[in-house]
């Protein structure tokens, strides 16, 4: 009877601010994930007015590579969290705080089937020479006290019964690009292999207090994703309509929690496009009441700011909302039935095209197409 078996790759590793850590995978096994588990402690009062305010602020790109150069993933740590939230119904334990020198904490699983444990589709080890993860974050001393602590978690599957007939999903960012009013992008999609998600995370431009500068649909009014060299469309309309039909479509309500010390008007990502409910209290780090109430703007995009500050006394928070992390998906076929997914070899080619909003704040803002795709292992 196949059964899940979890074991450490490494625990409480270093990992250098501002620094890339590698690591080989072990030559064999059946992986159907990693778990990683990463904190580092704040410098006090760092980000009360930065851009950045959470430890995932920090965290890059996590790269998993066969034989060195082969891309089995190539993802932003946001990017690790929808697909998970995709796979599995489930957004990452949000341990959002800044407060002070409070240790910072992340946990986010990485997936390489249709969910944890599948049977069907994950990584046979045994395929490559080498495979090997590189995980790449932006910290410094400015903003935490000593290195990153990283622990990294192997999920394999024991006493299978053949080794993922199905192969992997590959899943990697295909194209980053920044917007310009009134413009449309237009993409030809790759064409090597059959695609199971095309997903667009939609981030607007912040102002000098990091505030978004519009909501994240503006950075897509207008999307068309279409086979056949644009003769049949399988997407039309704005990302407005896309979140909420994703909304709908996808179990669950995706929910943030926060504990924000932060200077007065300075902005900070909750983690969802497009928020439709928040509730706050203040919380008290010094025994005592507070002495103010805790009052945010009503905002309905991904940034949010407090309307004032209290030594001692940080803002803690949940947000519920639409778009995890900006995410709108166009297409995804959860099961990987070979008929149902986007195979360019009979679909012929496979484009998106993104519209930019006519409107003075949105250009400036960052687009990112994720793709997931259903590739063979070696032979």
């Amino acid at each position: 009877m196949p059964y899940l078996r979890t074991e450490y790759l490494r625990e409480a590793v270093d990992w250098t601010r501002g620094g890339t850590y590698r690591e080989d995978l072990p030559k064999s096994g059946l992986l159907t994930g990693l778990l990683f588990e990463v904190s580092g402690s704040c410098v006090s009062g760092a980000t009360a007015a930065t851009a950045d305010t959470w430890l995932a602020d920090f965290l890059e790109k996590v790269e998993i590579l066969g034989n060195g150069a082969e891309v089995i993933a190539s993802l932003d740590w946001e990017h690790i969290a929808y697909l998970t939230y995709l796979a599995q119904s489930k957004m990452p334990p949000t341990f959002w705080r800044n407060y002070a020198t409070a240790t910072q904490f992340e946990q986010q699983m990485m997936l390489f089937g249709r969910s944890l444990g599948d049977t069907q589709f994950g990584l046979d080890l045994s395929r490559w020479k080498n495979v090997e993860i590189r995980m790449t974050n932006d910290t410094s001393s400015t903003y935490h006290s000593a290195a990153l602590s990283l622990d990294v978690k192997l999920i394999f599957i024991e006493e299978l019964a053949g080794a993922f007939p199905g192969g992997y999903i590959r899943a990697e960012e295909f194209r980053s690009w920044t917007t310009v009013q009134n413009a449309t992008e237009y993409l030809d999609l790759p064409d090597a292999f059959p695609m199971r998600g095309i997903h667009l995370q939609l981030i607007p431009d912040i102002d000098g207090n990091y505030l978004a500068e519009t909501n994240a649909h503006n950075n897509a009014d207008d999307i068309e994703l279409a086979v056949r060299a644009r003769a049949h469309r399988i997407f039309k309309g704005g990302a407005d309509h896309l979140f909420h039909h994703n909304h709908f479509e996808f179990p669950g309500t995706p929910i943030t929690s926060f504990q924000a010390d932060k200077t007065a008007d300075y902005g900070f990502n909750v983690g969802l496009g497009r928020p439709y409910g928040i509730a706050t209290s203040s919380l008290s780090k010094d025994g005592a009441v507070s002495a103010n109430i805790p009052t945010m703007e009503d905002r309905n995009d991904y940034t949010q700011k407090l309307e004032d500050r209290e030594a001692d006394s940080p803002v803690g928070g949940l947000v519920l909302g639409l778009a995890p992390f900006n995410f709108g998906t166009l297409f995804y076929e959860r099961e990987c039935r070979p008929d149902w997914l986007l195979n360019p070899n009979t679909h012929g080619p496979i484009t998106l095209d993104v519209h930019t909003r006519d409107a003075a704040s949105a250009p400036d803002g960052t687009n990112t197409v994720v793709l997931e795709s259903v590739v063979a292992h070696p032979a």
